[in-house]
């Protein structure tokens, strides 16, 4: 690290810890000890790229039996503080329309608890599915979708997305569009 002053903010558990190899891939995107389905590996490498961005670093303190530490070490700032704009009232931000209805695609629990609640917060009628087969019968049901929210990570979806593409730009839902968040630029997303 270049010599200037850091801030650091380190996180520690103690569990069962890293052996050094796993230590070594931890910041590999997609690496991940979990079963599939229930992990992306993309925490760590997320860590290590905003870090890394920002002038900084991440390390791993890791010994099995006793815990891992990981601590993101930034620079510090050491000028006047920057005025931001006041965020803005949301309260004004669109809503759904009386019986829209959003289907949310994720085999991360937590994603789809998260993304839904959102969309319910704004009024949508939001239903989930835990896997890509799940997702293509609500697809192929009589349940109108207005919305299909879709991961970005290839994990258990990859074929799921894959279907999607093969019947062409339009969705397989009528009026459905769809949603796939991503880390890219926009014009370097695909249409």
């Amino acid at each position: 690290m270049a010599n200037r002053p850091y801030v650091a903010l380190c996180v520690s558990d103690n569990g069962t810890g890293m052996a050094p190899d796993v230590v070594a891939k931890a910041f590999d995107p997609f690496f991940t000890t979990k079963p599939m389905g229930e992990g992306t590996g993309l925490g760590l490498s997320m860590i290590y790229g905003f870090a890394k961005q920002s002038g900084g670093q991440v390390r791993i303190y890791s010994e099995p039996g006793k815990g891992t530490m990981v601590c993101v070490h930034l620079p510090r700032h050491c000028g006047e503080a920057e005025t931001f704009e006041a965020v803005p009232d949301l309260s004004t931000a669109a809503r759904a329309k009386a019986g829209e209805r959003v289907l949310v695609v994720d085999d991360e629990p937590t994603v789809r608890m998260l993304v839904t609640e959102v969309l319910e917060d704004l009024g949508y009628a939001a239903m989930e599915a835990g896997d890509g087969a799940s997702g293509l019968k609500v697809l192929q049901s009589d349940v109108r979708i207005d919305l299909l929210v879709l991961p970005v990570v290839a994990t258990a979806l990859a074929r799921f997305q894959s279907r999607l593409r093969i019947w062409g730009p339009e969705p397989p839902a009528p009026r459905a569009s769809v949603i796939k968040p991503s880390f890219q630029p926009p014009d370097q997303r695909d249409p």
